[in-house]
């Protein structure tokens, strides 16, 4: 199991990301956060679909695209998370080290999970990221 004591959220990050891209405009703030959610949504779904099928450089592309997104948006864990499965499916994956990528992908679920939470609540009261 990983130490998951990282940050689920980076608030700097996130008012870094509001300030110098959004450049403190609400609406476009409020749509990217919505954008990242579903990109993050679909990548995992993208990720899940291609350990089915044993796909691993899909699997290895869809962590790479989470990677990036969780970093733009401020999710320390979630790129963290997303990184180490990207790393250990570089090469594609043994049937013995399925396990191992079957709990690192449970651990990124939920991180992701609590990372979309977070991005609704601020989505529904923004204003302190645009200052």
């Amino acid at each position: 199991m990983s130490d998951t004591s990282e940050e689920v959220f980076s608030q700097t990050d996130l008012l870094r990301f509001a300030q110098e891209i959004c450049g403190g405009d609400r609406d476009i703030f409020v749509e990217l956060l919505g954008d990242c959610q579903n990109d993050i949504r679909e990548q995992f779904s993208n990720l899940q679909k291609a350990r089915s099928e044993k796909n691993w450089r899909d699997f290895n592309r869809a962590a790479h695209s989470m990677k990036s997104a969780a970093r733009t948006f401020g999710s320390p864990l979630v790129k963290d998370l997303s990184f180490k499965v990207e790393q250990d499916s570089a090469d594609g994956v043994d049937e013995a080290d399925l396990p191992a990528i079957d709990a690192k992908t449970r651990e990124l679920e939920a991180a992701i999970k609590k990372f979309e939470d977070i991005l609704g609540q601020i989505a529904l009261a923004p204003e302190p990221y645009l200052i």
